[in-house]
């Protein structure tokens, strides 16, 4: 994954800043506390990574995208203010860098689903959805499935998964009230159900 110019992330094993939350580490480095973002980006690079891949990026355009997100933190530092979770900061900042995106192509991207892709999305967490699925297969069935939901539910799905968001903090992120979030994540959950429930009775 491409590193953003002007910090170091080489990390030491421990910080002074290991216990802070996001919002204690981004208003610190607003302050002009490098050693802070170095912190919050190891703990958001891999989750925002994800989401750009798992948006139906492939592989080199998620990492663009990541890129200039982590860019746009940096150049928004001085006038960063902690209303709302950094968490939902940063994916205000993703969801409006792929609406810039899309606005500019009138068509979508293929899906990506080789190796590559496969091995980009894998994550460490052990209540991710494709973990707990427990072998490849399946999980490239799920990776498919979630590939295959129509944008907007595809969205509120990732944002939930990858990015730990309530109800309230996706309709934050994506201009929506949270009745409308949560009517299409009943549907994107119905959908992945029956999607693995075929899966296993093929």
């Amino acid at each position: 994954m491409r590193q953003v110019r002007g910090v170091n992330f080489v990390r030491s094993q421990h910080t002074p800043y290991d216990n802070a939350s996001d919002e204690e580490l981004m208003t610190h480095y607003s302050q002009g506390d490098a050693a802070a973002f170095e912190v919050l980006y190891h703990r958001k690079k891999s989750a925002l990574y994800r989401y750009f891949v798992r948006q139906r990026c492939q592989v080199a355009l998620a990492e663009e995208f990541a890129h200039e997100v982590w860019l746009r933190v940096i150049n928004a530092r001085q006038s960063y203010l902690p209303a709302a979770k950094f968490t939902t900061y940063l994916f205000q900042i993703a969801h409006n860098c792929l609406v810039d995106h899309f606005r500019k192509l009138s068509t979508s991207h293929e899906i990506d689903c080789d190796e590559q892709f496969i091995d980009g999305v894998a994550g460490n967490n052990a209540d991710d959805p494709e973990a707990l699925a427990g072998n490849m297969q399946l999980q490239r069935a799920l990776l498919r499935l979630i590939q295959e939901l129509p944008a907007e539910q595809r969205e509120v799905f990732i944002l939930k998964e990858e990015a730990n968001l309530s109800i309230e903090e996706i309709a934050d992120v994506i201009a929506e009230n949270p009745e409308t979030v949560k009517s299409r994540m009943r549907y994107a959950v119905k959908k992945l159900k029956q999607g693995l429930q075929e899966y296993r009775n093929r």
